[in-house]
């Protein structure tokens, strides 16, 4: 070995205890030192383009990594990090095909089998997804986040029995991960196993980055027991579907406490008004008044001990104001008349909605009113709803809160609907609703049924593949000439 190659290993060696130890503009200048000497030196390439991208000098990170692997083809490191570089820059095509490469050269590769996952998980390639894990797990067995990344691919695929066996291996490797506890809470709750189900589910609140904070109240947390001379707070969480779902707890409570108090958000405060046993309703945010105890409100299942059999489903539970309703129903003719709402919040789900277009095949059937109950509408939907004129009256538009949304749908003679927030109001009110439900459905809806427990009224319309709405709409459409027919007679 000669004193140059010596040598060169020695500033290589240098630079990536440097590297690791966090000085990366140190270890850069030692790269580039030893490229001046051997400009061909792959290895110091391909470190340089690591310390560019930390700086998220991304364009200069992919030239040299680049070049790295240009000069030395079957470098299954280089090529990982290619595919990282990639990545980042968001060429997902190109991350794939740099993973695949580093794989192609090192099967045991763990991480370019893991991000492989992940990049196809978040295109949907959720097969392809899952095949990526479990090659990382053929690597690495007890590498937890690959597991329970394909416990979540596998309940994406519906594959629930799989999934669940994947979050339970998942926390024998790691018993304290809470998104594995949770993430097993809605598997066994879509599969009806409601007591594990919601004790699992308690761990949401450990869940980094769940949507609602958790409460840190000086006041303990309520357990169910009965405590008549104390004023027990119910805050609700999550979105508005899962307030107008789980609110129907709180008259089966009001014996348990001196006093119900519910906190919600401002559009909900009128309709919440109308529940029996509440009472007094505050606006999230508000200064709240004296209490005992508190408690989340969809804990409340578990903490009543709810089971699949024992839903409370008496509806309604909520209620229209009857002024309201009047005004609606004078909008309306001497047609059947139907209100649909075709996209959820996108936030949480970009594939719960079906959009405008999609709501063609319904509004081609004679004899029908249609009425929009979609308050917020897509880029190009306010140009649509004007195009189709009186065939699609646009209510939503005049919303203020939900109590004009109960008031409308107790004005129309079924609506029709995305998984969404008026969907579960047209449960609570015990309207008749239609819901058409993506491939992988939220837990509340359970699998395969066409009924739901939570709401008598409801009629239950899912999707047979991942994003294919057609096939859902036009058995809606069916049913719907069906039910004109049927009233017609």
């Amino acid at each position: 070995m000669s004193g140059q190659t010596e040598s060169t290993q020695a500033r290589l060696q240098r630079a990536l205890v440097l590297h690791k130890g966090g000085a990366i503009a140190e270890a850069g200048i030692l790269y580039r030192g030893v490229l001046i000497d051997d400009p061909t030196n792959a290895d110091a390439l391909h470190l340089l383009g690591l310390t560019y991208k930390s700086a998220d000098r991304l364009d200069e990170a992919l030239s040299s990594i680049r070049a790295a692997v240009t000069l030395k083809p079957d470098f299954a490191d280089a090529h990982y990090n290619l595919g990282n570089t990639f990545a980042s820059l968001g060429r997902s095509p190109e991350a794939i095909a740099s993973f695949r490469e580093a794989l192609e050269l090192d099967p045991n590769h763990l991480l370019a089998a893991y991000n492989l996952g992940n990049i196809l998980r978040d295109r949907g390639d959720l097969e392809g997804a899952a095949d990526a894990f479990r090659a990382a797990l053929g690597a690495r067995s007890d590498y937890a986040e690959a597991r329970h990344n394909l416990a979540n691919v596998l309940k994406s695929l519906n594959q629930l029995d799989a999934a669940i066996v994947e979050y339970r291996r998942t926390l024998a490797l790691k018993p304290n991960l809470a998104e594995a506890h949770y993430n097993l809470g809605l598997a066994l709750l879509l599969t009806g196993a409601m007591e594990e189900g919601l004790a699992q589910y308690e761990w949401r609140w450990s869940v980094d980055g769940f949507p609602t904070p958790p409460r840190n109240f000086p006041q303990p947390l309520w357990d169910g027991r009965r405590v008549t001379g104390e004023a027990l707070l119910i805050h609700a969480e999550q979105a508005f579907g899962d307030a107008i779902q789980f609110c129907r707890y709180l008259p089966l409570i009001a014996g348990r406490a001196r006093r119900i108090i519910l906190e919600c958000r401002r559009p909900l405060i009128g309709l919440m008004s109308t529940l029996p046993g509440v009472d007094l309703v505050v606006e999230a945010g508000t200064p709240l008044p004296a209490f005992d105890l508190h408690a989340p409100l969809l804990s409340l299942p578990r903490i009543v001990g709810t089971r699949l059999g024992t839903i409370p489903a008496n509806v309604p539970y909520l209620h229209a104001d009857s002024s309201k309703v009047t005004r609606w129903r004078a909008r309306r003719d001497k047609r059947f008349t139907v209100g649909l709402i075709w996209a959820g919040n996108r936030k949480p789900d970009p594939g719960r909605t079906i959009g405008l277009a999609g709501m063609d095949p319904l509004l081609a059937i004679p004899g029908v009113r249609f009425v929009a109950l979609q308050r917020e509408l897509d880029p190009g939907d306010a140009e649509r709803l004007a195009a189709l004129g009186n065939k699609l009256d646009h209510w939503g538009a005049e919303f203020a809160d939900f109590a004009d949304v109960a008031a409308a749908l107790e004005a129309v003679d079924l609506a029709i609907s995305i998984d969404t927030g008026p969907a579960h109001l047209a449960g609570a009110l015990g309207r008749p609703i239609w819901v058409c439900l993506p491939f992988s459905p939220d837990w509340r809806w359970l699998m395969t049924r066409a009924d739901s427990p939570w709401y008598p009224s409801m009629t239950l319309y899912r999707q047979a593949r991942r994003g294919d709405w057609a096939p859902v709409i036009a058995r809606v459409a069916d049913d719907l000439r069906r039910k004109i027919a049927a009233t017609t007679l």
